[in-house]
């Protein structure tokens, strides 16, 4: 041609033609050859020949991926053969799937072991592979688990709170914890859950695990809850006892079959020293003994003072007298066994024979109090009176009443034997003795008779 103009890649309406040679990449000794055909009067000219590209190179296989798992979690591969196959295969040796195509495959494995992995991978300009031996590792898949406990029963009785915990088994370092009560979630994150709860409750604790291994990392656990009614208990009002009423048995408490309980109260009995002067509970629970339930009533119950304690003196009639503190008071004497003597009610009483005797007041709420024992010594004097004499009182403070039918000799000696009185009495005569010594004397009658002797006591 001319010029350039009349090129193929030039202006010239010339077609430059393309022959394609991919096929052939990779081989040696391949030859092109051109072949030049003169016609009506055409020239071929064939001035520049340019071949361009590169040849293909055969790849060279190569693979990453985990070398570690558990049964039935998921491991990944990555092809990185270079040049970049066009065609791979893998074979995954007990594995799921065993075999793939893909550039970046999934893999399970079933059954715990090593096992070995290979890629085959190719192109138009050859064919590689390479076998990793024991690469992958694979042990058990632990299994989760979490089991609801409670220190109690899952039987409760109404207005009970109950403490319930979790105890997890592989949640790994970090596990999601929530408690559901009757399908929302009351509280989370916690191993522990308190409350209270009606008949039916369903309490349930679901655990997300945090470890990755696991089989089944979502696991729950539930408990429906019997919650049993409290029972019906009364009391009724308990009043008062007296300071120094001995044990009294308490009442009034149903149903049947309830403890008393409070301070001073023992095998249902309250003992009001025990428990002391003034105001206190009384408390009376009932156990159901089918659900267990127990209910408890209270009353308050008031311990009263007693009235101060009185005392007892004889006066020169041979009545007993009680001095009582101050007040109004109602009377009752008693004999030596502590029994009440029919009739004597009064702020006096006169003996009728020897003995001791107590007397025991009462408040206007009927608190009573009880004499110490007085000693009465002298009463056979009244019998002697038929054989001519008598003396009273005996024991005796300040005078000493000596009475006689006719006349008689009389005298007095101490302990020691010394005479302290003589005279002749005639009728009667009364002694002043306050100032004598107390203690024991005789006293001796002297009639035709004889001489009678008898002790005296001062105090």
């Amino acid at each position: 041609p001319a010029d350039s103009t009349y090129w193929c890649h030039g202006s010239s309406s010339v077609s430059c033609p393309t022959i394609d040679l991919d096929a052939y990449s990779g081989s040696s000794g391949v030859r092109i050859k051109f072949v030049a055909v003169n016609g009506y009067g055409n020239n071929i000219y064939l001035d520049n020949i340019n071949i361009s590209g590169q040849a293909q190179l055969p790849p060279v296989a190569a693979f990453t991926g985990d070398t570690a798992g558990c049964t039935g979690k998921a491991l990944q591969f990555y092809d990185y053969t270079a040049p970049t196959a066009s065609a791979r295969l893998w074979s995954f040796q007990g594995g799921t799937p065993s075999t793939s195509t893909s550039a970046n495959p999934v893999v399970t494995y079933s059954t715990p072991g090593t096992y070995d992995v290979k890629l085959v991978v190719s192109n138009a300009a050859g064919v590689d592979s390479v076998v990793m031996p024991n690469y992958v590792m694979i042990v058990s898949a632990p299994v989760a688990d979490i089991i609801l406990t409670t220190s109690g029963s899952t039987t409760l009785c109404n207005g009970d709170s109950a403490t319930f915990t979790a105890t997890p088994t592989n949640g790994g370092l970090n596990p999601t914890i929530n408690w559901i009560l009757n399908g929302t979630v009351v509280s989370s994150n916690t191993f522990t859950y308190s409350g209270t709860f009606v008949n039916n409750d369903v309490l349930k604790v679901e655990m997300l695990s945090s470890d990755d291994c696991v089989a089944n990392p979502s696991v729950a656990d539930s408990l429906t809850l019997t919650v049993n009614s409290l029972p019906t208990v009364t009391l009724g009002s308990q009043g008062y006892v007296c300071e120094l009423d001995g044990p009294q048995l308490l009442s009034g408490g149903q149903p049947l079959g309830g403890v008393y309980s409070g301070s001073g109260i023992v095998n249902d009995s309250i003992y009001p020293s025990t428990a002391g002067v003034g105001s206190h509970w009384v408390y009376y629970t009932y156990t159901d003994a089918t659900t267990g339930c127990s209910k408890t009533k209270q009353r308050a119950i008031s311990v009263q003072p007693a009235p101060g304690k009185p005392t007892v003196s004889q006066n020169t009639t041979g009545e007993l007298e009680a001095a009582t503190p101050a007040g109004t008071f109602t009377y009752e004497w008693l004999d030596a066994n502590m029994d009440p003597i029919s009739g004597a009610t009064g702020a006096t009483f006169l003996p009728q024979s020897n003995g001791d005797y107590y007397v025991r007041i009462f408040s206007n709420i009927l608190c009573s109090n009880v004499s110490d024992v007085y000693s009465v010594v002298n009463i056979g004097f009244g019998e002697a009176l038929t054989s001519g004499w008598s003396v009273y009182p005996n024991p005796a403070q300040k005078v000493l009443t000596i009475r006689i039918e006719g006349s008689a000799d009389v005298r007095l000696l101490d302990a020691a034997g010394r005479l302290v009185y003589k005279g002749t009495i005639s009728g009667e005569a009364n002694l002043d003795v306050e100032n004598w010594a107390r203690g024991t004397y005789v006293l001796q009658i002297i009639t035709d008779s004889g001489i009678e002797n008898e002790a005296i006591v001062l105090h």
